[in-house]
């Protein structure tokens, strides 16, 4: 049985955005809603994020980890309902 961790649910949590991320951007890509001249240096920003920060979650004890990410999502709620 796997062991169940922060790092697990959140890879497992990633893992399963992957198909639908593709669709939702093949789909707007053919509406014409994407910006091609910027979309190269998102994919850069996000694979170099995406290692950094897979490796930083495997590095991180759970309880740091469940508390970065609490703290994150705390603060982008705080965000959103500011406006």
């Amino acid at each position: 049985r796997q062991v169940s961790t922060q790092s697990t649910w959140e890879g497992t949590a990633l893992a399963g955005m992957v198909i639908p991320s593709i669709l939702g951007a093949l789909t707007h890509y053919r509406a014409g809603n994407v910006r091609t001249d910027v979309v190269g240096f998102l994919l850069v920003g996000a694979l170099v994020g995406g290692y950094l920060g897979g490796t930083l979650a495997l590095w991180l004890p759970d309880m740091t980890l469940r508390l970065v990410c609490s703290a994150a999502l705390f603060c982008i709620g705080a965000r959103y309902v500011r406006g």
